[in-house]
């Protein structure tokens, strides 16, 4: 299923991940790249590929799903905003993927703004995964420009210093 450059948003994301879930489903690859899905849609996603055991390709690069939603206004307390999703939930919901999914061979999460801090978690937890066979993580960055999130040929995240 191919879905890709057709603006589809966390809504559509959060079904999909919905489908994805359910195990009367039987869906092998799905493109989703060139769209507007954030971190809401994608945490949905993976943790739906937690529960999933058919899709073997997924590919959501260049989207958003490093970017949180903003806090919520407190009507109760102005000064004090609701934190909708805060800094370690899509490394959590990522890392938590990698470590249930023994059955996506193939991930492209290339270019989603997923910052240093997320990284770092995915990268913990991506080495318990011994069963993907492609991952592609470039464009992700951390504090600056300067640091990148790449795949070593063992499928490792390492941080490198893009300058070099």
């Amino acid at each position: 299923m191919f879905l890709n450059g057709n603006e589809l948003t966390n809504r559509t994301a959060t079904k999909i991940a919905e489908v994805l879930a359910d195990n009367n489903t039987h869906i092998k690859e799905i493109g989703l790249k060139w769209n507007k899905i954030t971190a809401v849609g994608g945490n949905a996603i993976a943790n739906a590929l937690c529960e999933n055991r058919d899709l073997k390709v997924l590919d959501l690069s260049w989207n958003s799903i490093g970017v949180r939603p903003k806090d919520a206004r407190n009507p109760n307390n102005p000064g004090k905003p609701i934190v909708v999703m805060k800094v370690g939930d899509i490394g959590n919901a990522w890392g938590k993927a990698f470590r249930m999914n023994k059955d996506l061979v193939h991930l492209d999460l290339s270019f989603n703004k997923i910052s240093y801090e997320e990284t770092e978690i995915i990268q913990d937890d991506i080495q318990s995964n011994s069963t993907m066979i492609g991952l592609h993580y470039l464009g992700n960055h951390g504090f600056c420009d300067k640091i990148v999130g790449k795949v070593d040929p063992l499928g490792f995240i390492q941080m490198e210093d893009a300058a070099l």
